[in-house]
């Protein structure tokens, strides 16, 4: 995802989520392949399985899905630091903040190894704290 100026990911494999300056990125121009091996990146480890990533309308905070350890992590975006966790239904995949950034909507999937997991909605309330 692109938001304010950097490009975010997340890493399944390697359970990582990852910001880069779009700028940074850019400005070193392509390889004879017309790849960018980009290597300035701010990363944090979240869990293997880092899926769905969203951040708040305002830019300050991030949320992943990390699928193979059922949990969500909260993410401070200009630090790149996890601040919070939560469990989660086994295996959640899909999410998406409401327009309003207080809920947090979860989907999780079901894996044949595990019997009766997943298919599940979640709904969170986001509570910021004020500092």
């Amino acid at each position: 995802m692109i938001n304010k100026g950097y490009l975010v990911l997340s890493s399944n494999k390697f359970g990582v989520v990852q910001k880069a300056k779009l700028d940074d990125i850019f400005a070193q121009g392509f390889n004879e392949e017309n790849q960018l091996a980009h290597t300035k990146w701010e990363t944090v480890n979240v869990g293997t399985g880092a899926r769905t990533i969203d951040i708040t309308e305002d830019g300050k905070y991030m949320f992943a899905c990390v699928n193979n350890v059922s949990k969500v992590v909260v993410i401070d975006v200009f630090t790149m630091k996890t601040i919070a966790e939560v469990n989660a239904a086994q295996f959640p995949v899909g999410m998406a903040l409401s327009p309003d950034g207080k809920q947090l909507i979860i989907t999780s999937q079901g894996k044949d190894t595990v019997p009766n997991s997943g298919n599940t909605v979640m709904v969170f309330e986001v509570v910021y704290e004020k500092k």
